[in-house]
């Protein structure tokens, strides 16, 4: 038994990330319609969606990358310059020109050395 909890056994109640399986699956052109089904019936046991995908999708190696959003290089600048969040960082960072970035960096870099924080 112990060898079976160590190839992913989701056999036990609570052991199968649904959203995430889902999440994954969804990048694959040949499960996204059987993902989109599941999100439909999420309310349904995780074992059931379980032994749906298993008996359903194809059998094959799936690897795909995940997406990750993209920051702009500028954000953590803001950032640290104004003491802002991640979020309200992004909703000024449009309203800087090229030069107001420069005078940021110039704020922190001394001596050739970015400085973490200056106060």
């Amino acid at each position: 038994m112990k060898e079976a909890e160590d190839q992913g056994d989701f056999e036990a109640p609570g052991k199968y990330p649904a959203f995430m399986i889902r999440r994954l699956l969804s990048y694959h052109k040949d499960a996204i319609l059987w993902v989109n089904e599941m999100n439909q019936f999420r309310h349904l046991d995780s074992d059931l969606e379980y032994q749906f995908l298993l008996n359903v999708l194809p059998k094959r190696s799936r690897f795909a990358k995940t997406h990750k959003p993209q920051k702009p290089e500028q954000l953590d600048l803001v950032m640290r310059f104004y003491n802002y969040s991640e979020e309200k960082a992004m909703e000024v960072l449009d309203l800087h020109t090229e030069e107001e970035f420069r005078q940021m960096r110039d704020y922190f870099a001394e001596g050739g050395v970015i400085k973490k924080d200056r106060k």
